[in-house]
């Protein structure tokens, strides 16, 4: 900030794949959470979309079908305020086609 006032400070979890989280490969959110005690804004799962949008050169938030777009849209929607559910993508299967 200009005035030297504390800047808000928030975690994005990326590149979340649930089935690496259920069989304990990679971190859960709330292990991450308790590690770096820091507020979390949201989730975006692993998702072949991703890829996609960027080799076509459109931001994947565009993609309604794409499961990170909409990730990024729920994170887009709490920065600027609006209360918006958290959804568990650690445990629930998405069409990831890369696993």
């Amino acid at each position: 900030m200009k005035d030297g006032g504390e800047v808000a400070k928030y975690l994005i979890i990326n590149r979340i794949v649930p089935y690496m989280v259920q069989s304990g490969e990679m971190l859960r959110s709330e292990d991450i959470l308790d590690i770096l005690n820091i507020r979390l804004i949201g989730k975006i799962p692993e998702d072949s979309g991703v890829i996609d949008a960027s080799n076509q050169g459109k931001p994947v938030i565009l993609d309604k079908n794409s499961i990170a777009g909409q990730a990024y849209e729920r994170i887009s929607a709490r920065l600027c305020g609006k209360k918006v559910d958290m959804k568990d993508i650690d445990v629930i299967f998405y069409r990831y086609t890369g696993y």
